[in-house]
């Protein structure tokens, strides 16, 4: 008795102490909020516009808050659902013959809403791609869900195209009443796409007709792909072509099922086909586009909804063999439904346009880093419609040594730069890993890319690139040694032949040799960060 109410009066004592001893601030701190710097923009995968009400868009992005929505034509843009946050959206459509209903493709999932983006509904996976009709694969479940379409008269029905669980397995899904049931309308394991189903589009003169193209992305070095065409809502599919390089977007005139455009990696010609069917069988041709404009990717095709005569397509050039491609974007546009373009040089790599349904001179980009931008004229000029769009992929951050309002931010995008009182202005266009500014000179500071280490010395108006290292690694990381500042290390993580390593210069980042390669002692390789 007496050695438990000991313990007690100890405990009771040891509480008392705390509660003197320690001030209620150092128990518990309030943590600082954290506000948003405002660097906007991002890599934008689809654009979807409202076309009873033009002013409201939506935008998937690939991370970032996910899905977007404006109801201010682009003027300032927020998060579309909770859901969508750091997810990949890859497609966003809205129902043609209904607004209220949208739907979004993220990841392995779909969401719908009914009320115009108000709310939204998770359409179940079981349902749609375990036990759907002739679904017979366990791992169906984990395909991604890329792509979209919904019939133009009858918002019910929705197609919607997948990547693979596993190499090989590649399947389109449609519903019929809204997304309560599915059926995978390749039929069963038999029938397959060849790859992944990244564009569909339907016939708005016969909605039995259903087109879709695919692509491998690049798996395995690859990017071949076919055009296929189904008369019977899915049921059976018939291969209309095979390209290699893959397919990249499929569009069907909206007043003619005889013209069908489609764009591809193409290193032959336009990259523009235009297919139509000659009374026996499908045929095509490539547009006449002007020779500058030749040898091109392109990345996505969208006829004005009230005119059909009138379509845009976004390109790419890259002039291959070249360490720093010469990587030209045009937008081109017809007024004689395909027949003959003009096309206009831009500054930005669009991979979704949108045009106004009411008015074929604005249309929308949505550029591959640097988020969405609008064009009043036909697509000759741009600019950045991004307030509010927060889905930069940032990798790294570095503060002047000499003065802390000074801050880089290295992106996907490039070097991001913010001064005292002024807004972020965009330094070096390339794909940014890691930063570090010189510890004395805050002219000078360092940039981690592909391949490459970048260097300023005049606060990013010119830059040097390192010689190239081996196996085009990425640099992840940068150290200065303190006591010889032209001495500089790296980390690069695994480069083509799957070693990471260290580097070192001792000539400030002209040269480097190659301090220790990322293997453990069974032989197993592995990344520097």
């Amino acid at each position: 008795m007496f050695r438990t109410l000991l313990k007690l009066l100890v405990f009771l004592g040891l509480c008392l102490l705390v509660s003197f001893r320690l001030p209620s601030s150092a128990i518990s701190q309030e943590v600082e909020a954290w506000t948003n710097m405002d660097l906007y923009g991002g890599q934008i995968l689809d654009i979807a516009i409202d076309p009873a009400c033009a002013d409201k868009i939506f935008a998937g992005t690939y991370m970032g808050d996910g899905l977007y929505v404006t109801e201010d034509g682009g003027e300032s843009w927020e998060a579309a659902g909770e859901m969508f946050k750091n997810q990949t959206v890859s497609a966003v459509k809205i129902a043609p013959s209904n607004n209220n209903i949208i739907w979004v493709a993220h990841n392995c999932r779909v969401e719908k809403s009914t009320d115009g983006g108000n709310s939204w509904t998770r359409v179940a996976q079981c349902p749609m791609k375990c036990n759907c009709q002739n679904c017979e694969r366990a791992d169906d479940c984990h395909r991604s869900c890329i792509s979209l379409a919904i019939d133009p008269y009858n918002a019910q029905t929705v197609y919607m195209g997948t990547t693979g669980a596993k190499q090989g397995y590649y399947a389109i899904y449609k519903t019929e009443d809204g997304g309560k049931t599915w059926t995978k309308t390749n039929q069963g394991n038999d029938n397959d796409f060849d790859c992944r189903v990244v564009d569909i589009d339907i016939d708005h003169q016969n909605t039995d007709i259903i087109w879709a193209v695919t692509n491998r992305m690049g798996v395995r070095s690859s990017y071949a792909g076919g055009l296929y065409r189904s008369e019977d809502r899915g049921k059976i599919w018939e291969k209309i072509m095979t390209l290699d390089p893959g397919f990249t977007t499929v569009a069907v005139s909206p007043d003619k099922s005889n013209r069908v455009f489609t764009g591809s990696y193409s290193q032959k010609d336009s990259g523009i086909k235009e297919h139509y069917f000659n009374g026996d069988e499908w045929l095509c041709h490539s547009p006449y586009i002007p020779i500058d404009v030749g040898y091109s990717v392109v990345l996505d095709i969208a006829f004005a909804p009230q005119d059909p005569q009138v379509l845009y397509a976004a390109w790419k050039n890259i002039r291959p063999g070249n360490p720093f491609p010469d990587v030209s974007k045009k937008v081109s546009r017809s007024i004689t439904g395909g027949e003959y373009w003009e096309t206009y040089a831009v500054n930005y790599e669009f991979n979704s346009l949108a045009v106004h349904p009411a008015n074929s001179k604005v249309i929308f980009g949505g550029e591959r880093h640097l988020g969405i931008y609008k064009s009043q004229d036909y697509g000759q000029s741009w600019y950045a419609a991004n307030n509010g769009i927060s889905a930069v992929l940032v990798y790294d951050m570095a503060i002047n040594p000499n003065n802390s309002a000074h801050i880089l931010a290295g992106t996907l995008a490039g070097i991001y730069e913010k001064q005292p009182d002024k807004p972020w202005s965009r330094l070096l266009h390339r794909g940014t890993y890691s930063l570090e500014f010189h510890p004395t000179d805050s002219l000078t500071f360092y940039a981690g890319t592909k391949g490459y280490l970048a260097k300023t010395t005049d606060g990013g108006f010119t830059w040097s690139f390192s010689e190239h290292l081996k196996s085009s690694s990425r640099v992840n990381d940068i150290a200065i040694d303190p006591d010889n500042k032209d001495t500089v290390y790296i980390a690069a993580s695994r480069g083509n032949d799957y070693l990471g390593r260290i580097y070192k210069s001792e000539n400030g980042g002209v040269s480097f040799s190659e301090v220790l390669i990322a293997e453990n002692q069974s032989g197993a390789s592995y990344d520097f960060n």
